[in-house]
């Protein structure tokens, strides 16, 4: 069973989120922490959850419109570069779409629509 902590959302989005993971078999460990390196070490998720930050994040590929995978400049992809093992989704309550920072790929995301199914993707894998 995947292993999912939710960081700090509004409640009702937390409770979308908490429904489409207990819905797909989703183990939630947490929910409402801040997300801090002390936390991640403690709970040991597989995957976490976080509200999407607002600063833009700049491509380091030649186009800037592809959606290929592009390194963050933000405190998430430094959480994915120090806890590689996770896998970091942020989500945006304002639009749909989240940031699908994967395991072992050092910061680097992928943006994708924001649904049910795409984010139980995320979550457990194709």
């Amino acid at each position: 069973m995947i292993r999912v902590l939710i960081s700090e959302f509004e409640p009702i989005m937390s409770r979308g989120l908490r429904d489409v993971l207990e819905r797909g078999g989703c183990e939630l460990i947490s929910d409402a922490e801040p997300l801090t390196p002390a936390v991640l070490t403690y709970v040991k998720p597989d995957a976490v959850i976080v509200e999407m930050e607002t600063a833009p994040v700049p491509s380091t590929g030649p186009d800037e419109s592809a959606p290929a995978p592009r390194r963050a400049g933000s405190t998430i992809a430094a959480l994915a570069c120090d806890f590689p093992a996770i896998q970091i989704i942020e989500c945006s309550s304002s639009d749909p779409l989240m940031r699908v920072f994967p395991a072992f790929r050092r910061g680097q995301f992928v943006e994708l629509p924001l649904s049910a199914d795409t984010l139980l993707r995320a979550v457990t894998g194709p």
